[in-house]
């Protein structure tokens, strides 16, 4: 007992620093860009005079193709349901967006990568359409 406290107490002591806060970006008027990569939760768009491919911070919509044909079969057996269905809701959710999208919006981000399947990089994003957050 003695040896786990000094320990905790050596752990206590030491000076950690945090990582210096990241700098969030806004881009605002933003326009969607159609790409048959494009679905509920990621999606091409352009701000000012840039193309972004972003992934939206807090969502994990179904996919909608069988691009990553292991991915389909993991959010079917998550949900419980088959992997046709897990492909029918992605692409209701993937037009859903393009409705919500089919204005002006702002995007927030840090440019911290959100990796994919792209050779495009893709950041994560929040995205503002009118008042409203689509992670929300």
């Amino acid at each position: 007992m003695a040896g786990g406290m000094l320990l905790l107490l050596a752990v206590g002591g030491a000076a950690v620093s945090a990582p210096e806060e990241e700098k969030w970006i806004e881009i605002p008027d933003c326009r969607l860009i159609e790409n048959a990569s494009n679905d509920g939760d990621s999606f091409h768009l352009r701000g000012g005079d840039r193309e972004y491919l972003v992934r939206l911070y807090f969502v994990d919509a179904p996919e909608h193709s069988r691009q990553i044909p292991e991915r389909v079969r993991e959010q079917a057996d998550w949900f419980g349901t088959t992997e046709e269905q897990v492909l029918q809701q992605g692409a209701l959710a993937a037009t859903q967006v393009a409705e919500w999208l089919d204005r002006p919006f702002t995007i927030y981000t840090q440019m911290i990568d959100a990796r994919g399947a792209s050779s495009m990089q893709r950041v994560f994003a929040m995205v503002k359409v009118g008042d409203r957050y689509l992670c929300g």
